[in-house]
């Protein structure tokens, strides 16, 4: 009788070793399935971003399973032709900022050369503000260029 005792207490403690493995592996199996979808959803909605574009997109694939009652494959290349056609203006949207860090990486080096460069300085000051060199400098090749910088920023103030 104890050896029957102790059989059916083992017996209990490996059902419960068991139920708890069960509701692991279920666990483990919800986040395999959620990964699996963020995997096959594609490109990120404009503004959303972390979890709630996952959710965002999971409602949305859901939602066209129910209004269309299709297959979840069926939907997910729906979802990804819709995705195409929202990011296919992206560039041309954007251009306009590309343009402007372009212009403005141009203006900078323009007029970093604009107060410092000894022969563009010299160039620009005798064909455009009429200025001679400074007293006493017989060539601008003589001047530091901290000496270039003190004497264009006087005529370009």
């Amino acid at each position: 009788e104890p050896m029957h005792a102790m059989a059916i207490a083992e017996h209990a403690e490996l059902r419960r070793q068991v139920q708890r493995l069960s509701a692991q592996c279920a666990s483990l199996s919800a986040q395999v399935d959620k990964l699996v979808t963020v995997l096959q959803v594609g490109p990120e909605p404009a503004g959303a971003t972390g979890f709630a574009r996952i959710d965002n997109q999971e409602q949305l694939l859901r939602e066209i399973m129910r209004a269309d009652g299709i297959s979840r494959k069926e939907a997910l290349e729906i979802m990804h032709r819709m995705c195409s056609h929202n990011n296919s203006w992206n560039r041309l949207y954007s251009a306009p900022y590309y343009v402007g860090i372009a212009v403005a990486l141009f203006a900078s080096v323009v007029s970093t050369a604009l107060v410092f460069h000894p022969t563009v300085v010299e160039l620009y000051a005798s064909k455009v503000a009429g200025e001679d060199l400074p007293e006493g400098v017989e060539h601008v090749n003589a001047m530091t260029l901290n000496q270039v910088g003190a004497w264009s920023w006087t005529w370009v103030e």
